[in-house]
């Protein structure tokens, strides 16, 4: 069940604040790295991470416009679809907590073994239930 209803100011006010507070960071960063911050060892991040302030910003700015109603809900929707990225800079900058990284990164190596894994038990499945279907029109 999706609601079509609009979140709430609170809500949009948050997103607003997180969203000034990313840039703020951001800029911080480059201003104290410099160079480095283009041209350093972790300048895909840094790269990463712009692409992460712009995204946000865009999706502030078509939330606004969104309410006053001067823009189309697909292009929001899509851009929103997006979000989940910002959980990858959050594994990223949490190197206190490396248990929970282990658990994340075991999690998405153990991705690609759990697709391999359904695919051979929907086959085996596949196989009994023709197997039984064979047996079952045989009886009757």
């Amino acid at each position: 069940f999706i609601r079509k209803q609009e979140p709430d100011r609170m809500w949009f006010a948050g997103d607003i604040v997180f969203s000034v507070l990313f840039f703020v960071e951001l800029l911080l960063r480059a201003i104290a790295e410099r160079d480095l911050f283009v041209f350093g060892n972790e300048w895909k991040w840094n790269l990463f991470d712009c692409a992460l302030v712009v995204h946000l910003i865009v999706d502030t700015v078509i939330t606004s416009l969104q309410s006053v109603g001067t823009v189309n809900m697909g292009i929001a929707r899509a851009i929103r679809s997006v979000r989940f990225i910002r959980l990858v800079k959050l594994g990223r900058s949490v190197h206190g907590i490396q248990t929970l990284r282990l658990f994340i990164l075991s999690m998405l190596a153990a991705g690609v073994s759990l697709l391999w894994c359904a695919l051979v038990i929907s086959v085996i499945l596949y196989f009994f239930a023709v197997c039984f279907l064979n047996g079952v029109t045989e009886y009757f």
